[in-house]
């Protein structure tokens, strides 16, 4: 049942949860979102823009949602893959630090050139690598146990989606409600939610509707951010893609009919568009080096915990 509690939401309407999903909001590392701006520092130069990581979490479950009810029958997805997917678009920015992106850009300077390497090696790099505050990162040890040889794309992994595994790992209370929607197929559920969230998943619908160019996360930011900023420069026709998109069974992956190409075309655009005229306003680029550098000198001095470590 998606419509235990139904939820208001100035983007999308009205999101349908789960009681296990509700269980999941209220928790205090999920709360936490509420503090976190979407946008870090831009509510300074676009007065509006104070929504949160938490309403984008929820508007992400909704798009994913929408995706899942479009392709469920075509692409035979089971119960417990929409509760995958659901809960993985929920949960795909738990890792996130103060202040969104903005310094995680730095702590990622603390950590080893992974961007070349398969997934086992990363988490060798990790383990063997004796860097400022990360030697004592035993946590690591716990993280997604990924059983693929390479990376997809050869994404860097250790951002907010690593971090977010992480908390899934060794967050009792996620475990906990996890084991009771899942039952006996919790640790192969949870190992699904994990990998999706870093993109790292083979499966090529959950990719696509999770880890993608036109995935949940990017349909519900350029829409919202647009919204709230005040700005048309993000929107787009959400709904003729939606009608277009279908599934190539042979390799298992999300497609479009030709007739969506230009509002798949417009998407594109409009996301260009929303970073050359929002995110990288000079004023917003001048308060994100600002921060950066002043976080930089506290992890250089010991002075300030390294997220790496929580």
């Amino acid at each position: 049942n998606f419509n235990f509690k139904v939820i208001r939401d100035g983007a999308c309407g009205l999101i349908g949860l789960s009681k296990s999903e509700v269980k999941i909001i209220d928790l205090p590392i999920f709360q936490r979102l509420r503090r976190i701006h979407q946008n870090g520092f831009l509510s300074n130069i676009f007065p509006s823009a104070t929504h949160t990581r938490f309403s984008h979490s929820l508007g992400v479950l909704f798009y994913a949602n929408l995706m899942c009810n479009k392709l469920k029958d075509r692409a035979k997805l089971k119960p417990n893959e929409i509760k995958v997917i659901r809960i993985s678009a929920l949960l795909h920015d738990i890792g996130h630090s103060p202040f969104s992106h903005t310094l995680e850009n730095v702590f990622k300077n603390f950590l080893p050139d992974t961007t070349n390497l398969t997934t086992s090696e990363k988490l060798d790099t990790i383990k063997l690598t004796n860097l400022r505050k990360i030697e004592r990162l035993n946590l690591i040890k716990n993280i997604i146990k990924i059983l693929k040889d390479t990376t997809k794309d050869k994404k860097e992994l250790f951002g907010h989606e690593i971090i977010g595994s992480m908390v899934i790992e060794n967050s009792p209370e996620i475990n906990e409600i996890l084991k009771t929607e899942f039952g006996k197929d919790y640790h192969t559920c949870k190992l699904k939610i994990q990998k999706a969230i870093c993109g790292d998943i083979d499966d090529g619908i959950i990719r696509g509707i999770l880890h993608s160019e036109l995935d949940a996360d990017k349909c519900d930011y350029l829409n919202r951010d647009s919204l709230f900023s005040g700005v048309k420069y993000g929107f787009y026709e959400f709904q003729h893609i939606l009608e277009n998109m279908d599934v190539d069974l042979n390799n298992r992956e999300i497609v479009f009919d030709y007739k969506a190409l230009k509002s798949i075309e417009y998407f594109m655009f409009a996301r260009y568009f929303l970073y050359n005229q929002i995110y990288s306003h000079k004023t917003n680029l001048g308060f994100n080096w600002l921060a950066q550098k002043s976080y930089e000198a506290l992890l250089e001095n010991d002075l300030f915990i390294n997220p790496m470590e929580l």
